[in-house]
């Protein structure tokens, strides 16, 4: 008799559950296009918020342009923003940039260098100060070319930097701009 009632019982729980899970998974597949749910949107508003976060992103990477200058900035210094807040959030780790002929890598006070394939010159401060290369224990002023494989320092956010005169790598930890 107690066998019966185990049985019982348990085809009873089994029979429960199985309604309970079929439930769930009506109301799972309820949802209808166009509801609150599952909203529908058009090309124009998802091209619209695309330019709204792209105006953000491009005003952070240089706040100084308007918003018709910055919506004319290449996709490079968009990429090497994104670079950047990586690099920050994994601590301090180098990132590579790769550069065209004619760009220019512009750096922010402590950032730290190393030409890894390609040639650049090296872009001068506002006072006249080079780059220092911790490789050689030099002071590189503006016009030099920048030696591969030495690691160099920014000691000032005063616009120094390197201009690529050869499509080049360049290992990167700090701050820095694209262009």
């Amino acid at each position: 008799m107690k066998k019966k009632i185990s049985v019982i019982i348990g085809i009873l729980c089994t029979i429960i559950m199985v309604n309970w899970i079929i439930g769930i998974s009506m109301e799972a597949g309820s949802t209808e296009p166009g509801t609150v749910n599952d909203p529908l949107v058009t090309k124009s508003y998802v091209d619209q918020k695309t330019s709204e976060i792209m105006t953000t992103l491009l005003s952070k990477i240089n706040p100084t342009e308007s918003d018709e200058e910055a919506e004319q900035m290449d996709m490079k210094a968009i990429y090497a923003y994104i670079d950047q807040q990586i690099a920050g959030q994994s601590g301090s780790s180098f990132i590579v940039v790769e550069a065209a002929v004619g760009d220019t890598i512009l750096c922010g006070g402590g950032t730290e260098l190393i030409l890894r394939a390609g040639k650049a010159t090296v872009i001068e401060g506002e006072n006249g100060d080079g780059l220092a290369d911790l490789t050689q224990g030099l002071d590189l002023k503006g016009g030099a070319f920048v030696p591969m494989q030495h690691h160099l320092l920014i000691s000032r956010d005063d616009g120094r930097g390197i201009k690529i005169t050869e499509k080049a790598f360049v290992m990167i930890k700090g701050a820095y701009t694209l262009k």
